[in-house]
């Protein structure tokens, strides 16, 4: 199958309509009730899923976000794919990507997703997805799944990577995909509020570079924390790295989808970042965690940033 990425450049439309707190729809859980096809308290049973499940695809269905990494972060995507259970899938990703192999510049595209998958009965399988028209023309993209987590016979957790090589990297880098159950619409600006950990990581021609934190959502569109990072010497000293905490604040906002951006301050250095997220774990209408890259490149890699937050409410 031929994989085709278009080459249009594209910003996240970023909206604070007034929708519903989501609550996770999950695929269709095709068990036979009585405990043969789910584990029991015994240590009977399997994975949930009978041979039914297996001819309908009945494990991985429903909507996922997506998070795509080539190599160490240097190609990064961020999208919601359907399965539709019966081998069939759609949707789209919004990819940052070198320009013309220069890590420092930063070129972004959206793509439409098709393609087709398959899952066996011990979770592992296979999927083929078609981009359209990506910088560099036609791209084949085959893939290997292997499901992380069930409930019951519903995959909510998916871990993947491509048998090709990055086509927008040298050198043969690896392609890496996780996929996460959701809704696929229903969020808005409420959707992200509480209190969540951070972990970003830029690695660069100028070196690589790892923060830690918290960030409190507000719900309203205002958010502020704390981060301590981890950066290279600027000292000239090869054998210590740099540690430095910073107080963050700033804006964020949510679309129906589950995109949004988040721009923020840090206010010991006065640098503000934009970052485009999306929403990827929800529970019982509560987000877990998301998923994000950064627009800019890191100041002191040369590199992209990629980011994820988890709830700690």
């Amino acid at each position: 199958m031929k994989v085709f990425y278009p080459a249009v450049l594209a910003a996240i439309l970023v909206s604070d309509g007034h929708a519903a707190k989501p609550q996770l729809h999950m695929p269709n859980v095709r068990g036979n009730g009585n405990g043969n096809g789910n584990a029991n308290g015994n240590g009977n049973g399997n994975s949930g899923r009978t041979a039914a499940d297996d001819s309908a695809i009945a494990g991985i269905q429903g909507t996922y976000a997506v998070a795509l990494n080539e190599g160490v972060g240097e190609v990064y995507a961020l999208g919601v794919v359907d399965y539709d259970g019966s081998g069939e899938l759609s949707g789209s990703l919004l990819f940052n990507i070198p320009t013309n192999g220069d890590s420092t510049d930063r070129t972004f595209f959206t793509t439409p997703v098709t393609g087709t998958y398959s899952e066996g009965e011990d979770g592992m399988g296979d999927q083929s997805w078609t981009y359209e028209q990506t910088p560099i023309g036609e791209v084949d993209s085959d893939i290997l799944l292997q499901v992380a987590e069930y409930q019951g016979s519903s995959a909510i957790k998916v871990n993947a990577y491509s048998t090709n090589v990055s086509r927008f990297l040298p050198g043969g880098a690896l392609v890496r995909y996780q996929m996460v159950a959701r809704p696929s619409a229903g969020f808005d600006v409420s959707s992200l509020t509480g209190s969540y950990s951070v972990n970003f990581y830029s690695t660069g021609p100028l070196g690589s570079l790892n923060g830690l934190g918290q960030l409190n959502f507000g719900g309203d569109g205002n958010v502020e924390g704390m981060v301590t990072i981890n950066d290279p010497s600027r000292e000239g000293n090869d054998e210590e790295r740099s540690l430095f905490p910073s107080p963050v604040d700033g804006t964020y906002s949510i679309n129906d989808d589950g995109f949004g951006d988040l721009t923020i301050t840090n206010r010991n250095i006065d640098v503000t970042f934009n970052i485009h997220l999306l929403i990827a774990e929800v529970d019982a209408g509560n987000v877990k965690s998301v998923f994000g890259t950064f627009v800019q490149t890191g100041p002191l890699t040369g590199g992209p940033f990629t980011i994820e937050l988890t709830s700690l409410n």
